[in-house]
């Protein structure tokens, strides 16, 4: 086995830039053992440049490497139960858009890595970095990028205002909604709102910006139904969103 893999490992552990699935992971990969790993945790190995190519990657195998320059941040996502710490993964394999580049998500605007998102929108919070990517692939933009958003919410080629948008004010709105409540609720309270705002094939969304101004009622719907459901699929089985709420694009 390699030891300065080993030890790059034991230094992104450490560092809680990663967690145990994800070590074993590489740890067999490299090994060449084939293991199943969650959509998710496979998208965060491969934009920290861990995985590439469905390799390790050489960011592990150096002496000296770069991997300490990987941020971590303080505020680290929390979860009411097991079903909530799901929905993030759910929202990925539903959503995420894969860069064929690189095989990590593909990010919105010129940055492409985790760091460039925690460093300019986030004050350096890593942690919550990936949850602040998947809540933005919530809302649309006309792209090629869209097609699975495109594909879960309507039936044709969104047509209509960009606003999949990072900015330093709702990041730093994210940023405190991350610090003090539960992101499953938080990210599926935003899915519940994006579903409320089409009708009739029809998209009525208001923006990242107006949306974080009124979130704390979809949170609260979204937390109830967390906490009522018996699996992650119950919680997509159905549109959820309410009948009587109608969001006006701004």
């Amino acid at each position: 086995m390699n030891n300065i893999l080993l030890e790059n490992i034991k230094i992104a552990l450490n560092e809680k830039k990663i967690d145990e699935i994800q070590a074993l992971y590489l740890i067999y990969t490299y090994q060449k053992i084939p293991m199943n790993i969650d959509p998710e945790d496979l998208l965060i190995l491969t934009s920290l440049k861990y995985i590439h190519s469905g390799k390790v990657g050489k960011i592990l195998l150096t002496q000296d490497s770069p991997i300490k320059d990987v941020i971590a941040g303080t505020i680290k996502p929390s979860y009411i139960n097991d079903i909530s710490a799901e929905i993030p993964k759910k929202l990925v394999r539903l959503l995420g858009v894969k860069d064929p580049t690189t095989g990590g998500l593909h990010f919105p605007g010129t940055e492409d890595t985790v760091n460039d998102t925690a460093r300019k929108y986030l004050s350096n919070e890593g942690l919550i970095a990936y949850h602040y990517i998947i809540f933005l692939f919530l809302f649309p933009i006309e792209s090629p990028t869209n097609r699975k958003w495109e594909k879960h919410f309507l039936s044709h080629e969104y047509k209509g205002p960009r606003l999949r948008l990072r900015s330093a004010a709702t990041g730093r709105k994210f940023k405190t909604i991350a610090n003090k409540m539960d992101m499953g609720a938080f990210l599926y309270g935003t899915y519940l709102f994006i579903k409320s705002g089409i009708r009739e094939n029809k998209t009525y969304i208001k923006s990242v910006k107006n949306y974080l101004t009124e979130y704390q009622e979809w949170y609260d719907e979204a937390l109830t139904l967390i906490k009522n459901a018996g699996s992650i699929d119950e919680l997509f089985t159905d549109n959820n969103a309410r009948e009587g709420r109608l969001s006006i694009a701004l």
